[in-house]
This record gives structure tokens, sequence and C-alpha cells, in this order.
């Protein structure tokens, strides 16, 4: 009895553990866009937080100890997220008094978040472009010599078409609605922790 006792109250700890509050969810795509996993992280929980602050101008306060606590990441990691989407232009910080302490303040730009993620995906798209298109140059010459340079270009825009309708990458428009639905999905008004607020 006593076994059977010890393995429920395990088995309820474990649940509580992995409860939906004590998860973090990263898209893949943070990942290259940040450079890192402690940027896509903390790029994750900025969208995350956005919206959900009394601030109605977007803004949100967390001390670096609240930041570590969720994040797990030192105040040298958070700062350097900080600065890379600062310096995409995506973020804007400002020190202003939170529950009575000097507190950094963090504001997601959306435009401009928008702008450095097509950027980017355009970038990526272009690289992966270039190889496919390489690749299908090099099978066409060793095909046949009529194939002229018009034709070729038509095949990589019906290629990069065909990659982003079959899913096998993000578009930059579908791309963007991922990142829309995160701005406008902020209905929710339930937070389950206290820290998030707004600024004096």
């Amino acid at each position: 009895m006593e076994k059977n006792n010890l393995r429920k109250n395990m088995f309820d700890l474990v649940a509580q553990l992995c409860g939906q509050n004590n998860l973090l969810t990263i898209p893949r795509f943070f990942i290259d866009f940040m450079g890192s996993l402690d940027g896509a992280l903390f790029l994750s929980q900025m969208l995350y937080w956005t919206g959900k602050g009394n601030n109605p101008d977007g803004w949100i306060y967390k001390t670096f100890n609240e930041w570590e606590e969720e994040l797990t990441l030192s105040k040298y990691k958070i700062n350097k997220a900080r600065q890379t989407l600062e310096g995409m232009g995506a973020l804007e910080t400002t020190i202003k008094k939170a529950n009575g302490n000097p507190t950094v303040h963090y504001r997601l730009k959306r435009k401009e978040l928008e702008e450095a993620l097509v950027k980017f995906l355009n970038t990526r798209s272009l690289k992966n472009l270039t190889n496919h298109e390489s690749e299908t140059l090099q099978s066409l010459t060793e095909t046949t010599t009529e194939t002229t340079n018009r034709d070729f270009a038509l095949q990589a825009r019906e290629l990069k078409s065909s990659r982003c309708s079959s899913g096998e990458d993000f578009c930059g428009e579908d791309f963007i609605g991922y990142i829309d639905s995160m701005f406008n999905s902020r209905s929710d008004t339930n937070v389950f922790m206290g820290e998030v607020g707004s600024s004096p």
C-alpha cells in the first residue's frame, strides 16, 4: 500500500512539474533568426508576454531575477538577446521604476520585427534557391545544352513557388501571419505570473 502511495505521489509531482505553466515553447525558426537558443527563447517569451501587461502601449517589465527564474537565462544572456533584437530595431527598452525599483521595460516593435523577419526569410530563401538553381543547372546542362537562361529562371521561380506552397520552408507571408497571430491573440487576460505589469 505504501509503495502505491509513493508511486502516486511521484506521478502527481511529475505531472505538476510538467504542467502547461512550466513549458517554454520556441519555434525552431527563431533559433536561426536570433542566432542562438537563448535568443530564440527570449524572443518567444517577449512575444508571449506582449499585450499581457497592464500597459496599453505594450510595455512590459521584468527584473533580471524574474527572467532568470522564468527562462533560466543569466543577466548576460538576457542582455545579449536584448541587444540582438535592439540591433534589428525590433525591440526598445527603457528603465523606469516598477514596484519602487528601477527596472528594465521592454516593448517589441511589431513593424520592425516583421521587416527583420521578412529580410531574414528572403536572404535564407535566396540562399536555398541559389543552391537549388545550381543543382538544377548542373542536371539540365548534363541532359541538354538547349536550356536557356530564361527557361532556367522560370524553373527557379516555379521551384521557389512550389517550396512555399508545399510547406517545405516558411514563406515570408506565412511567417508574418504567424507573428500577427502572436500579436493578435492577446485576448487572454489570465496571466499566471504577477511580474508583468505596466510602467508607472
